[in-house]
């Protein structure tokens, strides 16, 4: 198992200087990146263009493992979306955020991701769900997350799963990866802070789970900048996030996620704690 970085840990340093700011993180030592959409100029123009993102990456010596990507419900958009990602040298699509509140909105949405999934492997890529707290979210008695991995195909769809974002919905990382099983060959991981409060975000939650919800977490104070810390510095049991991925066998990336902390050293010193379990 390979230890990486999303960017998207750095998306503000991105945003005033992009390649300057990967630069830096290949500086760390750091040779995995998974990319984020680019960021854009006050004209909404992306600040690179994608071959030039790639050809700058391989310079750096950093390698591509995945890129977090949104896209529609129409072909020809999720078409643009991958030959951009293989310009970009990235060999795995994961998309990285959606609602999910009804039955029917689920099997949408997984009709939408078998679609890619069946695209990307048209192209040589891989196609990934990746979580975030509302996916627990009960439906007719259950997770949604049990009704989206039921309508998606093993085959075309696999799972990065969010081990922060799965404490935060009430739910072990742990026995998630044993439930998962092969379907989840990436992690994401960051740390919990101690203040957060509550851990359980549907203590403080009603659903259904909207934008409007997500501002109310952040205005109740039940999600803040302050509760994303450095890998091995919070609640989270990483230790044995680790040992169980590594005792399953699937998992091929470890991937440091560190929201709103926006700093290289957090990031690097992530990596490291993770290479020493790793």
């Amino acid at each position: 198992m390979q230890v990486g970085a999303t960017i998207y840990s750095l998306m503000g340093m991105l945003r005033e200087d992009y390649f300057g700011t990967l630069e830096k993180l290949a500086a760390t030592g750091c040779k995995y990146i998974e990319y984020v959409t680019t960021p854009a100029n006050e004209q909404g123009v992306p600040v690179a263009a994608p071959a030039e993102i790639g050809r700058r990456v391989k310079e750096m010596g950093l390698t591509p493992i995945s890129s977090h990507v949104h896209f529609t419900s129409d072909p020809e958009n999720m078409k643009q979306v991958i030959a951009e990602n293989i310009e970009m040298g990235a060999p795995r699509l994961v998309l990285p955020f959606e609602l999910m509140n009804t039955a029917d909105e689920v099997k949408a949405l997984a009709q939408t991701c078998n679609k890619m999934g069946e695209l990307c492997k048209e192209n040589g890529l891989e196609f990934y769900y990746h979580n975030h707290f509302q996916e627990f979210v009960e439906i007719d008695g259950h997770p949604a997350l049990d009704l989206f991995l039921a309508e998606t195909d093993p085959a075309l769809v696999q799972f990065q799963m969010d081990a922060y974002w799965v404490k935060r919905a009430g739910h072990d990382p742990i026995a998630m990866l044993d439930k998962l099983g092969s379907r989840c060959t990436m992690i994401h991981q960051k740390d919990l802070s101690a203040q957060a409060d509550p851990v359980n975000l549907y203590e403080v939650l009603t659903p259904p789970i909207t934008d409007a919800a997500f501002r109310e977490l952040r205005a109740k104070g039940a999600i803040k900048n302050g509760d994303f810390v450095t890998v091995g510095q919070g609640i989270l049991d990483v230790d044995g996030i680790v040992n169980k991925a590594k005792e399953l066998g699937y998992a091929k990336y470890i991937i440091v996620e560190l929201d709103n902390i926006n700093n290289v050293e957090a990031v690097e010193q992530s990596i490291r704690y993770l290479e020493k379990l790793v």
